[in-house]
């Protein structure tokens, strides 16, 4: 399938409902109205396709978008695309689609440092994210998450609201592997 062939099927399967329910959770623009049920049946149909994930993030449309991240190859994108990506977050539910997609990445720990100090509410969300998802590489010392858990501590009650939700995400993730 090509990106337009798969544009045609997610607006195909779209629906009033979650297009609703989509909005009600802050996704603004273009936006179909999949459910993860249909995305579950395109992604095993299209198993991972990294250019054509480009493709339909670059139309702009947040169900593409979700796809994309699911499709995307994560071994095979560049930083610089996680990058662009990154510059086009506009809701929670794409956020942590992204942040799921990222921790897949070999640089998802250099993202994380990185987007830790961004002073942008969404990408401080994905660098939560993504601590959480590190806290299940059993290669990592305890000793490594010390340090994220007093930043915790410290900032946890001062955070933007996504971000809180993030670090208590960590919080969790981090407790279930220590």
């Amino acid at each position: 399938m090509n990106a337009e062939e798969v544009l045609t099927q997610l607006r195909t399967v779209g629906t009033e409902q979650m297009r609703r329910t989509s909005r009600r959770h802050g996704v603004q623009g273009d936006v179909y109205g999949v459910s993860y049920v249909e995305f579950g049946k395109l992604k095993k149909k299209l198993k991972v396709a990294g250019p054509l994930a480009e493709e339909l993030w670059a139309s702009g449309n947040h169900d593409a978008r979700v796809l994309a991240t699911m499709i995307g190859d994560p071994a095979a994108i560049s930083e610089q695309t996680v990058d662009s990506w990154s510059r086009d977050l506009d809701s929670y539910p794409i956020t942590d689609a992204f942040g799921g997609f990222v921790a897949r990445t070999p640089f998802a720990m250099k993202k994380m440092k990185q987007w830790m100090k961004a002073d942008h509410e969404r990408l401080e969300s994905v660098a939560w994210r993504l601590l959480s998802e590190l806290a299940r590489d059993s290669t990592l010392p305890d000793s490594f998450f010390d340090e994220h858990l007093k930043t915790i501590e410290r900032q946890i009650h001062t955070a933007k609201n996504r971000v809180r939700h993030s670090m208590n995400g960590a919080v969790i993730a981090i407790g279930g592997t220590i």
